[in-house]
This record gives structure tokens, C-alpha cells and sequence, in this order.
């Protein structure tokens, strides 16, 4: 063993109201990702979903647990 102790998850957790526009990107992400519609075009994407979604200025990265 290194020492170093790993995650097989990521995951973070922020709170803040109302929503900044991130996490309204993050939720509607998720929303779309375990949707009706997006199942059924990919029946094998399952329902445990996670966004996480991270912003420097005008860049938006989303990385996302499916």
C-alpha cells in the first residue's frame, strides 16, 4: 500500500440558494440523463446518475458517473 487513500466515486457537496447558473446546468443534467425519453434511447444507462459540473469564467466542464 502507498498511503495514499483513493476514492472509486466523486462527488462534492456545496450549498447555496437560489441556485447559481452551474447548478442549474448540473440538475438539468441530471434531469435529462434519467429522463423517459433519454431511457429510452439508451436502455443500458441505468438510473445511477451523478453530474458534477465545475466553472472557470465562461468554461463549463461536466463530468459525469453513469
Amino acid at each position: 500500500q502507498s498511503g495514499i487513500l483513493a476514492a472509486n466515486d466523486t462527488s462534492a457537496a456545496v450549498g447555496y440558494a437560489p441556485l447559481s447558473p452551474t447548478e442549474r446546468m448540473v440538475l438539468g443534467t441530471e434531469h435529462y440523463l434519467n429522463s423517459s425519453g433519454f431511457k429510452e434511447l439508451f436502455p443500458a444507462s441505468g438510473t445511477d446518475v451523478k453530474v458534477m459540473g465545475y466553472r472557470t469564467g465562461k468554461n463549463l466542464s461536466l463530468t459525469i458517473a453513469m
